[in-house]
């Protein structure tokens, strides 16, 4: 079964990411404040989530053309680092794309990244940043992307329910 969000933050998109002055990107629980009530869309995106307590979570984000893997908030290897990064590897291979763990992405730990609660609370879970900007994109820029990126979409499909997720 494939869930489909296609916008978590349907007011504040597309003119920022921010919703109510707070980054949803940065709103998630975390190990230091494990019962963090979040912003309404990211609790929301919680509910979800445990109600239908996904195997694997591929979260689309602008832009970067890279996949985000765990662990943000520190720098060590996830304990599933090597399923993460081989299958985020071919992936990035088929659409051109980086592959990053997420506290790379700026030199240093980032927290309440979604990416990271989605594996402590037992799913595999890669952002994309797709796209080379935030700006909205013409139909001819998207559908690029699409061709860009669908295989490899396609490939964390078949491939991400195979993962055993290791102890968080």
């Amino acid at each position: 079964t494939l869930y489909y969000v296609p916008v978590v933050s349907p007011d504040s998109y597309p003119h920022s990411r921010h919703t109510d002055g707070v980054d949803p990107n940065r709103n998630f629980p975390t190990l230091k404040n494990p019962d963090k009530e979040s912003i309404l869309v990211v609790e929301n995106l919680k509910k979800l989530f445990s109600k239908i307590k996904p195997h694997s979570v591929l979260s689309c984000h602008t832009y970067g053309r890279m996949f985000l893997i765990p662990w943000g908030d520190n720098k060590k290897d996830c304990p599933n680092h090597k399923d993460y990064y081989g299958l985020a590897k071919k992936m990035g291979e088929m659409a051109d794309y980086k592959v990053l763990k997420i506290s790379q992405l700026y030199g240093h730990p980032i927290f309440g990244t979604e990416s990271d609660y989605y594996y402590r609370n037992g799913s595999f879970s890669i952002v994309m940043e797709l796209g080379t900007h935030q700006k909205k994109p013409s139909f001819e820029d998207t559908e690029k992307e699409f061709t860009r990126t669908i295989q490899s979409f396609l490939l964390f499909v078949k491939e991400s329910p195979k993962v055993q997720i290791l102890e968080k």
